[in-house]
């Protein structure tokens, strides 16, 4: 069954056609497992061996790792975004809209307009994640299914072009009692990397957590106006890919201060 596993992972991770790629550690370890031939009993000892092993290279990671605040104040001093050439922030909110992501330590909600166009911009960041308080979790969604107010008309997948940015987004159209309608992108970030999908990004997650390098993470959501008419879709992910273009190493360099790795 850990072979199994471990080469269901590695599928997972090495599979990937983007910018995501695997951990090396993933395809080391599993091609170890797959080759092995010894007995179960030498198995098993080497096994123990191994956990004893990383037990005590580990614990002195691990421990400095829970020690990291992840308290509102711990975050205080992040609370925007730097510059975006050719975009200025503004007070006036871009949509009532805001996603639901369960309990994250730092989460934000700003606002960005250039030449009578405006982009909301995002970001929930997770530490110290658990069974109720994770990135990744199905509770975690960009309407949820009691809302009143918003529904979630259409969901996909889009390529970028985006040099040093996620090679794909997620993609959804929404709308209000209202009439209004909004296109959302979403991804996220795991130690630096970029990546559209929560199975990788979990995967991620997991193995910086069994590294010692913590359990950081985060999501970030572009959101707006969607315009009517057969080109709407179009036009925004112009907008928006044009936006992210700029925005990419402002968001990608405070994730990294974030995570104590800027």
């Amino acid at each position: 069954m850990g072979v199994l596993w471990c080469r269901d992972v590695a599928d997972v991770l090495i599979g990937a056609r983007w910018r995501e790629d695997a951990p090396p550690q993933a395809a080391a370890v599993c091609n170890e497992a797959g080759d092995a031939a010894a007995p179960v009993a030498s198995m098993a000892t080497v096994s123990v061996a191994a956990g004893v092993f990383l037990a005590v290279a580990l614990t002195p990671l691990l421990v400095s790792r829970a020690f990291e605040d992840d308290s509102p104040a711990a975050f205080s001093a992040l609370t925007e975004t730097g510059e975006i050439a050719g975009w200025s922030r503004t007070s006036t909110p871009t949509t009532t809209w805001r996603p639901r992501y369960l309990q994250p330590p730092f989460e934000r909600f700003e606002s960005f307009t250039s030449e009578g166009r405006s982009v909301g911009v995002y970001v929930a960041f997770y530490r110290h994640q658990s069974g109720v308080r994770k990135l990744v979790s199905s509770e975690n969604v960009l309407v949820a299914s009691g809302d009143i107010q918003w529904l979630q008309i259409s969901a996909g997948q889009r390529e970028t072009r985006i040099p040093s940015g996620p090679n794909r987004v997620q993609t959804a159209d929404l709308s209000n009692r209202a009439g209004e309608r909004l296109r959302v992108w979403r991804w996220y970030w795991v130690e630096g990397r970029w990546t559209h999908s929560p199975i990788y990004a979990k995967a991620l997650t997991a193995f910086a957590r069994l590294s010692g390098r913590g359990d950081d993470s985060a999501v970030v959501i572009l959101a707006m106006p969607l315009a009517t008419g057969p080109d709407a879709q179009q036009t925004a992910d112009a907008v928006l890919e044009s936006f992210l273009g700029h925005a990419i190493a402002p968001l990608g360099g405070e994730l990294q201060k974030m995570g104590g790795r800027g």
